[in-house]
């Protein structure tokens, strides 16, 4: 009985991430949803350079890890008796995200002291 039920939450669980993902995507594409600022921060329409990296990696690893966790066979998740994990993080992902957000840290304090200058 477990089983059955625990077969049934697994694909329920997709069916939901899936719609969930659906939704998201679906708003984003949409005119309904704010975009503004996400590639630029001051207003002006022009694109940061170093949020427009962040940007890409951070989705560019949500995507691969998600493709990663959908297509490692649950086999190899195990650790013992049921008990499940996620499949590993690779470190050049890792470094990628770090390069990515450490980017974007190093532009905000620039712009910042930019913009104390100009005063």
């Amino acid at each position: 009985m477990i089983d059955f039920m625990t077969y049934w939450f697994e694909w329920f669980l997709i069916a939901w991430l899936g719609l969930l993902a659906f939704l998201v995507a679906k708003s984003l594409v949409s005119a309904r949803a704010p975009r503004s600022g996400l590639l630029s921060g001051d207003g002006a329409g022009l694109i940061d350079p170093e949020r427009l990296p962040l940007f890409l990696v951070t989705v560019g690893f949500a995507l691969y890890y998600t493709v990663q966790t959908l297509m490692t066979p649950m086999v190899e998740l195990e650790r013992a008796p049921d008990e499940f994990w996620m499949p590993e993080v690779p470190q050049e992902m890792l470094y990628l995200l770090f390069g990515a957000q450490a980017s974007f840290l190093t532009g905000k304090v620039f712009r910042l002291f930019q913009l104390r200058e100009a005063r």
